[in-house]
């Protein structure tokens, strides 16, 4: 076993089972970057998984090799020191040079125990080479601030020696070249969003520019611009990657790609609009590896836990995720179904689009083009024999009133609904024409959630009143002030009281007083919780707007 995982096991940070688990995970890494041969290391694997945090795992390399580490968000490496490591090696050993000095290169190391990547170094800049340990995040960062930017700006400059040279007939032969310049600048936008955490990338032609924008934690940035007249090459590059017709540019296109990205074997789900100043492009990333979480890493703690996990006992009825788009229903619903999988039972989903491939469930596609909607496809689903059925979205009163019949008679029901809360979901269901007995009979619980942005532990600071902690912005945050988002639930369980008002009628403020006085815990107060606990800020409670 790798000295690593012996020392984590033996602090108690993590079980024999879970180490075996991220040592498989890690042997296991047959694809890699094609360019760069890039594969996550073991220590990242274990941060992936959530069984230690950053700072645990650089205790850990700090103890076994007895090196000492470096901060790279507070120190700019020197871009000549930098080079004399050859980019592709940079990238897959996870190492980048920092400084120089009387013939010794120091080295910052994602794994400095790692004694082949220290012998490439010193082999690649033939001088004696100093290691330190320096976080995954950091490092990732701090090579493609080195590399990347070098790489963009000259991509940029070639495609502007190149605007204009190809008409539309030639576009798709000369920009199929991966190698090209057009090719290399996307693949950087790509690979910075994804070491940014981004979930979506927009590029929109302006008078001037074309501004590139990512989704970090909900939240766009703006990551660059670039002169516009470059921006049709730009859309049309993406068209060929994802399959879609470049002479087609008064019509949205949609496209799907799946590429390794920075060693991550990576699904892209492309979208083309027509805009005044061109194309509007927006790409979805999808990631495959950890992507679906288990129920303690979406947040859920307490009181909660106890709830999900009784609701997960049922073996029929309705199980409803209420939230506002963006609020990670899907994540949630995933989590569910994945917890649900196994050889003795039939389950099948129905999603639009289907974003995540579970192995072992039926996965069936929505396309309302062909006549395969949800309702459609539900009483198709009823003729296979499904003990578990995931509706991706309740829309309709038709798909309500299918969904819950199912429920009702030996299903179990999951799905979502765009609601603010788990009280209000019941009039959702009753605006749809469900009647209150066919509410009140299929329906098990309702979970409400909604996904509330942390603050940076790097840079936050108590507020003028010394009562809670403010954003304030720095490197490692990319200047937001934030870093990563974690769920925030309320969980209604339908208790015989409750099933009760609801088959009589009862309005909402009825139905949330009885919930409340059974022990319900309201959005608000688990937001003041985190609150309390410095996880966020006022702003970003605000921002969420939870009442």
């Amino acid at each position: 076993m790798n000295i690593l995982s012996e020392h984590l096991i033996k602090k108690g940070l993590v079980k024999q089972s879970e180490a075996e688990g991220c040592e498989a995970a890690y042997n296991s890494q047959s694809v890699q970057y094609p360019e760069r041969g890039v594969t996550k290391s073991l220590g990242e694997i274990y941060l992936m998984k959530g069984l230690i945090t950053e700072k645990e795992l650089g205790d850990a390399f700090l103890r076994i090799s007895k090196k000492t580490c470096v901060d790279l968000d507070n120190i700019k490496p020197d871009q000549k020191a930098a080079e004399l490591i050859p980019e592709k090696a940079a990238y897959k050993y996870g190492m980048i040079a920092f400084c120089e000095n009387d013939g010794q290169l120091f080295l910052a190391m994602k794994d400095v125990t790692d004694l082949t990547a220290i012998e490439k170094a010193a082999y690649y800049s033939r001088k004696k080479i100093k290691a330190y340990y320096c976080s995954p995040f950091s490092i990732n960062r701090a090579i493609l601030d080195i590399y990347g930017s070098k790489n963009t700006d000259q991509a940029i400059s070639d495609m502007t020696a190149l605007a204009g040279a190809y008409v539309v007939a030639e576009a798709a032969d000369a920009l199929s070249d991966d190698s090209g310049p057009t090719a290399r600048f996307v693949d950087s936008i790509l690979r910075r969003a994804v070491a940014e955490g981004a979930s979506d990338v927009h590029i929109e032609a302006g008078e001037k520019d074309t501004v590139t924008r990512i989704r970090v934690d909900g939240v766009l940035r703006q990551l660059q611009r670039t002169p516009v007249n470059l921006h049709e090459t730009v859309a049309a590059r993406i068209k060929i990657m994802g399959n879609m017709d470049v002479s087609k540019k008064r019509i949205p296109q949609d496209g799907r790609v799946s590429m390794m990205i920075a060693g991550e074997q990576t699904d892209l789900r492309i979208s083309t609009l027509p805009a005044v100043s061109g194309e509007k492009i927006v790409i979805r990333i999808l990631r495959k590896e950890g992507v679906i979480n288990d129920k303690h890493s979406l947040g859920l703690n307490g009181e909660n836990l106890k709830a999900y996990d009784e609701l997960l006992k049922n073996k029929s009825g309705m199980i409803l995720i209420a939230g506002p788009t963006g609020s990670g229903k899907s994540t949630t619903m995933m989590t569910m179904i994945k917890q649900l999988n196994s050889s003795k039972v039939n389950i099948i989903t129905l999603e639009d689009p289907v974003e995540y491939h579970i192995e072992g469930i039926t996965q069936v596609q929505i396309n309302e083009k062909t006549g395969l909607s949800f309702a459609s496809a539900l009483k198709a689903v009823l003729r296979q024999d499904p003990d578990i059925i995931c509706v991706g979205e309740i829309r309709d009163s038709e798909t309500a009133r299918i969904a819950m019949r199912a429920a009702i008679t030996g299903h179990l029901v999951i799905s979502t609904l765009h609601t603010t809360d788990a009280a209000l979901t019941i009039e959702r269901l009753r605006d749809m024409g469900a009647e209150d007995y066919l509410i009140a009979s299929s329906l098990k619980g309702v979970i409400s959630q909604r996904l509330v942005r942390l603050l940076c532990t790097q840079c936050r600071k108590k507020d003028a009143e010394g009562r809670y902690y403010e954003a304030v912005g720095c490197i490692r945050c990319g200047k937001s002030g934030f870093m990563g988002r974690v769920g925030i639930f309320e969980i209604m369980r339908i208790t015989d009281s409750l099933r009760s008002l609801i088959r009589n009628g009862a309005d909402r403020e009825k139905i949330l007083n009885a919930a409340r006085h059974e022990g319900f815990t309201r959005l608000k107060d688990c937001m003041e919780k985190i609150l309390s606990t410095g996880l966020t800020s006022v702003s970003e409670a605000e921002r969420t707007d939870i009442s």
